[in-house]
This record gives structure tokens, C-alpha cells and sequence, in this order.
């Protein structure tokens, strides 16, 4: 499994996540995540117009995830930090105590 990552400061879009991890701490937007894929969203990092697909998953951990589409088998976990305007189409969202 390949892990790759957003610094701080920097700015990514458009990328295909599937079987591997992505640490955000800059700011993604439009990322599909596949199957096998995870994205961790970490303090100050941003998502935007994300795509979790099937057996995708999308954590968030201190940053923010906005207009996040999870589809059939997909989830969204929400551990601390928020998430926006989640549209959930089939998939599932888990937000815990120190999450909005």
C-alpha cells in the first residue's frame, strides 16, 4: 500500500486514491477515493468535492472535509474537526463525540 501526502501550504486537485492512503494537511480538492483507498483529513487540512466510493473510506481527524459525496458501501469517519455539507448516496457517515 502507498502512502502519499499533502504538506501544509500546498494545494492538490483532482486525484484517484484506490488502495492506498492519502494524509492531508494542506488542501485536496476533488478527490475520488476507490476501493481500498483512505484519505486522512489531519489538523489543518481541508478537503473539498471529494468522492467516497465503494470500499472507500474518508477520516477526518482535525481539518475539515467540505461537500463530501459518499456513495453505496462508502464511509465517512469523523473523529474531531467537521465536516460540510456531506451528501451521503448509499454510503455512511460516523461522527464521534469530538466531531461536528
Amino acid at each position: 500500500m502507498t502512502t502519499s501526502s499533502i504538506a501544509s501550504g500546498v494545494t492538490s486537485s483532482g486525484l484517484l486514491i484506490s488502495g492506498g492512503t492519502l494524509d492531508v494537511q494542506g488542501a485536496a480538492i476533488s478527490t475520488t477515493v476507490g476501493s481500498g483507498g483512505l484519505v486522512y483529513v489531519l489538523s489543518g487540512g481541508a478537503t473539498s468535492a471529494s468522492i467516497v466510493n465503494s470500499a472507500g473510506t474518508e477520516y477526518v481527524s482535525g481539518g475539515i472535509a467540505r461537500a463530501t459525496t459518499v456513495d453505496s458501501a462508502g464511509a465517512q469517519y469523523v473523529a474531531s474537526g467537521s465536516a460540510l455539507a456531506t451528501l451521503l448516496s448509499g454510503g455512511f457517515q460516523y461522527v464521534s463525540a469530538g466531531g461536528v
